[in-house]
């Protein structure tokens, strides 16, 4: 049986370097497009929270967002570039993301001891809040994606001379 036109002739070593590029982005297209998904859950309870100021948005959760779409930016250039080190600073950056999170949500449940008239709002932004950390999560599924991509291993890349101790 004769192997498809588009991998005749080419080198099993290159054949395995196309199959991890197509699994890769065919991955990371599912996560693009489930970040997608939870961007417009955001802009749907941006819609339900409206202009309603009785609620100030937690401190930090535009620093969320920002981290998040920092991560996103990182883990493409990443792929754009094939770059293994960025897409370790990507997989780096993730628990920056979750400790954000975790600020967040303690806020947010401060928030809602102190003043039960906010929890209705606050249910909002806790939403909001967990879309972003999933958004970032999969800005990390991409890094992870790129790194089997160029190294052909799962995990973080560790640079030959870092494993041996030196």
């Amino acid at each position: 049986r004769r192997p498809p036109r588009s991998t005749q002739g080419v080198s099993s070593a290159a054949s395995d370097v196309y199959k991890r590029q197509l699994l890769a982005v065919l991955h990371i297209a599912v996560e693009l497009e489930r970040m997608g998904d939870y961007a417009e859950g955001i802009g749907k309870i941006c819609m339900i929270i409206g202009d309603d100021e009785s609620v100030p948005t937690p401190l930090q959760l535009p620093r969320m967002a920002e981290k998040g779409v920092a991560m996103l930016r990182g883990s493409l250039k990443s792929l754009v570039e094939r770059d293994k080190d960025l897409a370790n600073d990507g997989w780096d950056s993730d628990d920056e993301g979750d400790s954000l999170y975790d600020e967040v949500c303690h806020q947010i449940f401060l928030d809602m001891g102190e003043n039960p008239k906010v929890i209705e709002a606050s249910t909002h932004f806790l939403w909001v809040a967990h879309d972003l950390e999933r958004i970032a999560d999969r800005a990390t599924n991409i890094a992870e994606r790129v790194i089997f991509m160029v190294t052909g291993k799962v995990g973080r890349y560790t640079p030959p001379n870092k494993v041996d101790g030196v």
